[in-house]
């Protein structure tokens, strides 16, 4: 960040705050599952090959889960960076996160950081599904949200959203209080 003389770019705050959006913790392929569905798929095949008739899956093979938790490396260490970082890269970071909130098109032309129409619930940032290397590229995740970015920052560097709350507070819906009658 130090190498930057005057703003950070936009792909590079990108990059940062994708990885924080995806949050703490990712779903991964289970090796234990994919280990699992092939030896069944191979002694599916054999006993195909032996009986020339149509395979049966064994009833009451119990497969482990498809996917496992696992902790976000990527996160970690873009949290890192904005820790360490937050001088040089919180005004940029809010004038970015602005921008998107905002629906500045000079902003989000430049910026792979999408603006839903309504804050992401507390329970989904963090929460998506990955997918191993190999098929990152083939089946890139979809862009992350600027409500789970927001999330992630409040967590990780809250002095960096200062500016930004104005905007995000117009988002905000409280449920009508109810009136009780005594």
């Amino acid at each position: 960040m130090e190498e930057f003389d005057g703003t950070v770019p936009v792909p590079i705050l990108d990059e940062i705050l994708l990885c924080i959006g995806a949050g703490p913790v990712i779903q991964v392929t289970n090796p234990a599952f994919i280990e699992e569905t092939a030896a069944l798929a191979a002694a599916g095949k054999n006993r195909w090959k032996k009986e020339k008739k149509t395979v049966h899956v064994r009833s009451g093979t119990k497969l482990p889960p498809r996917t496992i938790q696992q902790t976000n490396q990527s996160y970690m260490v873009a949290s890192q960076v904005m820790r360490r970082t937050e001088d040089r890269i919180s005004t940029p970071t809010a004038s970015l996160l602005n921008g998107i909130l905002n629906g500045d098109t000079s902003v989000t032309e430049q910026t792979n950081i999408s603006s839903s129409g309504a804050p992401a619930p507390a329970a989904t940032p963090g929460s998506g599904v990955t997918s191993t290397t190999a098929d990152h590229h083939q089946n890139p995740p979809p862009p992350a949200d600027v409500w789970s970015i927001v999330y992630e920052l409040h967590k990780t560097t809250p002095q960096i959203l200062t500016t930004v709350i104005g905007a995000v507070a117009s988002s905000l819906r409280f449920p009508t209080p109810r009136h009780v009658c005594g």
